[in-house]
């Protein structure tokens, strides 16, 4: 290392002893070439240094994961039961339903018919029909069971029992009826138990038994397309007329707690109407689906 740092200094391009007569004569290239001659240069391996930089930085590491049993376990379990709970549910499990302004009629397993009134529903257990003849309604239905082993109608606010008859059951918000057409009629609700003979029916409003009302009809008005009611808070009979047109009344300024006896069509809007509002001593307006009720004495 001395001896190239003797050699370095002596080639000193920014030194005095390089002149226009130096480099004229050749002397100073000559010079050039004898100290570029003396340095000694390294010797590299190529092969060994391009192993060392990947060792160093090319390496990847590989990350070893345990799998975790226990995890595995319970996200099968999980599974397991998910798919238990929808084959029961779907598959175990029969539910039709009727939209705003709809009705329909269908046959259970037993061929007992039932006809589902507007915006109601019906869920039973096919698989399980010939041991329990059991369902569930929401809404309204009438029913024309065939005869055999006991005949369950469960609501929110109350239980129907029957061996075979004919009968309406009617499960609204705050609002249970029941009215026995054809044979004997058990209904269960508030720890009580009551049984409807034909032409008998029981309503319950707010929970609160009602008092007892005898009809000579052989169905219910609303299999003719026309809803009737007896003694029967407005705003029950304003719910259906929703249910029945698929509109939204908007009547903030009446009185809905008011008593209505009378009935309505399904066929034709106007009509109906007017068959609620002239008696009570309303006017209405429509605007497409919205129905806007006042009294007369409004402007």
């Amino acid at each position: 290392m001395k001896e190239e740092k003797y050699i370095l200094e002596q080639f000193d391009l920014g030194s005095d002893r390089i002149n226009a007569s130096n480099v004229e004569d050749g002397v100073f290239f000559e010079k050039v070439a004898f100290y570029a001659s003396q340095i000694d240069t390294p010797s590299v391996d190529v092969s060994s240094a391009w192993n060392d930089f990947s060792a160093k930085h090319l390496k990847t590491k590989t990350k070893v994961r345990t799998l975790n049993f226990n995890m595995m376990y319970r996200v099968a379990a999980v599974l397991v039961v998910a798919l238990v709970t929808s084959w029961f549910l779907f598959f175990n499990s029969e539910q039709i339903h009727t939209e705003l302004a709809e009705t329909k009629t269908f046959l259970l397993p037993d061929q007992s018919e039932v006809i589902l009134n507007a915006h109601s529903s019906v869920r039973y257990k096919k698989r399980k029909w010939k041991k329990k003849r059991s369902l569930t309604l929401d809404g309204e239905a009438f029913f024309i069971a065939e005869k055999g082993q006991t005949f369950t109608v469960l609501t929110s606010q109350g239980t129907v029992e029957v061996l075979g008859t004919q009968f309406n059951v009617k499960e609204r918000p705050d609002y249970f009826e029941v009215e026995c057409y054809e044979g004997r009629v058990a209904v269960y609700y508030n720890n009580n138990e009551i049984e409807l003979s034909p032409g008998q029916s029981i309503r319950l409003v707010n929970g609160i038994e009602q008092d007892r009302i005898e009809f000579n009809t052989n169905t219910p008005s609303w299999l003719n397309e026309e809803s009737s009611f007896v003694e029967v808070g407005l705003n029950q009979v304003l719910d259906e007329l929703e249910r029945q047109y698929d509109i939204e009344l908007e009547t903030s300024t009446i009185e809905i707690d008011r008593i209505f006896t009378g009935s309505f069509t399904h066929t034709n809007l106007e009509t109906a109407l007017k068959s609620i509002t002239i008696p009570l001593g309303l006017r209405y307006q429509v605007n497409g689906k919205n129905v806007t009720l006042f009294a007369n004495d409004e402007h």
